[in-house]
């Protein structure tokens, strides 16, 4: 089965930039297991997107620049889902994730088996992340849970999809702000649907040099918090709740 992972860069900063080199390892891990890699670059230097096709990506422009996160999620997956083709995985997931490279396969297992339509990942644990992630996501996955019923650790933002079970995250619209939500409502959506939505557990490691970096900017927090604010809104509204701005 076909297994195609999508995803999307944006560094300004060129090849000098810590990111950039964790997206590398990223895409060469994929590629050397035997998984292809369509990157949606939206204003990143030349030199990233001439380094990301070097690594054996397939990279293609934003198009629509811009206009935000969700768009070019949506662009990203639904390239992958085209790639893997019918009865393919596609797999969404942010590019300095590698260290989730090994576990790809047994994420993938419920769809290969025909079980499930899309896949959450979850963290076995969360103690190599910054104190602030673990406090704002802890909180955000038990909201989840009490609008839901499913304990699910839905703030980790990889996800694993039947290729045609895609459509439901490509008609989401951004009612939310179409940030974070683009990949969080339309779970709550497929659920709703009656698509058939399960978690696999990993041994997920946060990449150290990020992990560093963010010690080191207070505005990492504030990203957080932010992003926890974001999505506990729409989560509330989108299970039909009342929310206080």
């Amino acid at each position: 089965m076909n297994i195609v992972i999508g995803t999307t860069t944006l560094y300004p900063e060129g090849l000098s930039e810590p990111r950039v080199q964790m997206a590398l390892k990223m895409v060469r891990a994929a590629r050397e297991l035997g998984y292809r890699v369509v990157v949606v670059e939206d204003g990143s230097s030349p030199d990233v997107a001439e380094a990301l096709g070097q690594a054996e990506a397939e990279v293609v422009a934003r198009e629509n620049p811009g206009t935000g996160m969700g768009p070019g999620r949506r662009q990203a997956l639904r390239l992958a889902a085209e790639a893997a083709g019918v009865g393919g995985v596609a797999f969404w997931m942010e590019p300095e994730r590698y260290p989730l490279m090994p576990f790809i396969g047994q994420i993938c297992q419920p769809i290969i088996n025909g079980e499930a339509d899309l896949v959450i990942v979850g963290r076995k644990s969360l103690a190599s992340y910054p104190k602030a992630q673990q406090m704002c996501e802890v909180v955000g996955n038990f909201n989840f849970q009490l609008l839901t019923g499913k304990p699910w650790d839905v703030y980790f933002g990889p996800r694993a999809f039947r290729s045609d079970a895609v459509r439901v995250f490509l008609g989401y619209q951004g009612e939310y702000g179409d940030k974070w939500d683009s990949i969080f409502v339309p779970v709550m959506r497929a659920m709703k649907e009656g698509l058939r939505v399960v978690e696999v557990r990993v041994d997920f490691i946060y990449p150290p040099e990020q992990k560093e970096l963010e010690d080191k900017d207070p505005t990492f927090m504030a990203k957080r918090i932010y992003g926890l604010y974001l999505l506990t809104r729409a989560s509330a509204l989108e299970a039909g709740y009342r929310w206080f701005d």
